[in-house]
Order: structure tokens, then sequence, then C-alpha cells
């Protein structure tokens, strides 16, 4: 069985926006690309993505095809069902009223790690210090300097990742043809 990672949306936008832990963010994605890691998210994935690119002026409706066509190679989006919803409950009481309560929307991506024995790597620190003895959880920054050797990224990661840098913003392509015709280009 493939390793499976519940990737948070907050590292995914640090791909998307210059802010702390951008290059932690790279690596992990490179490592994920690599080694044929399976990407699961909750439905929820989508939207706290969108937002963070909304909030930001940028076009949700470019970001959203990018998202389907990364859906198709390598991120999986789940729905919540019954068993998940009950995964979730149980994070959710690991708090307590003195330091609160884990929120429902960084549970459920804890939880589909849970459920399909991954990992759920995120760069909240305080999810993780109220859930760790949860197990299956690790912060970007230990996961990426533990993960096994981060190999150089396939040729259109490599090139994505290389504008990203540059500044190029992704969320600017209409369409998933634009984007492929792009990734063509050299």
């Amino acid at each position: 069985m493939n390793k499976v990672i519940v990737p948070d949306a907050n590292v995914f936008v640090k791909l998307l926006y210059p802010e702390p832990e951008h290059e932690l963010a790279k690596q992990f994605f490179h490592h994920c690309n690599q080694d044929n890691i399976s990407l699961i998210v909750p439905d929820l994935f989508r939207h706290e993505v969108l937002a963070v690119v909304s909030r930001h002026g940028d076009d949700i409706s470019n970001m959203l095809n990018l998202l389907e066509q990364y859906e198709k190679y390598s991120l999986h989006v789940v729905t919540p069902y019954s068993g998940l919803w009950k995964q979730t409950q149980k994070i959710v009481q690991l708090g307590n009223k003195k330091s609160g309560f884990p929120s429902l929307y960084d549970a459920i991506y804890h939880a589909l790690a849970v459920e399909y024995e991954g990992i759920f790597v995120t760069a909240d620190r305080r999810h993780y210090e109220k859930v760790k003895q949860f197990g299956y959880i690790a912060l970007l920054s230990d996961y990426v300097l533990t993960s096994s050797e981060i190999k150089v990224p396939n040729a259109t990661t490599q090139k994505v990742l290389s504008e990203i840098d540059n500044g190029k913003n992704l969320t600017e392509f209409n369409n998933t043809d634009e984007l492929t015709e792009w990734l063509r280009e050299d």
C-alpha cells in the first residue's frame, strides 16, 4: 500500500504565496511527487484554498481550474462519511477549556489521516500541540526535515516551482489547456 499523506490547506497555500515555510512546502510537495505518495484531503480543502486566493484578490475560478487539474493526477478529495465524522469527534474532544479544543476544520483533516493510516501534515502548531498525543500528525517543518531523502522533482514540478519562485501567479491561467501548454513550453 502506498504511503498516504493528508496535507493541510495551509501547507498547499504556502506554495502559492511567499510566506513563512514557503521553501519547506516546496520540499514537501517535491518529496510527495517523487515518491508517488497519495495525497488525500477532505472536500473542505477546496473552500479553504479558494478563500485564501480570494483574500489575495486573485481569480478563484482560475484556481478552481488548477485544483481540478491537480485532482486528476495526485490529489484525492474525500467527502466526509459517517466513520470519518466519528473519528473527527474523537479528535475534537482532545482539548480542554483552558487551552481550547481543536477546530472541527483541522480535526476532519486529522481524522482522514487516522482513517487511511497516514500522516496529517500541517503548519498549524496550535492544532499540533493540542492533538499530538493522538498520533498520525506531523508539523510541516518536522516532516520535511525527517522524511527520507528529498529528491529532485520531475521536469513538470520543477517548472511550476521555478515559476512560483520567479513570481509567476499560477491563478492567471484560465483553464487547464493553458496550464498544460505552459508546462510544455521550454
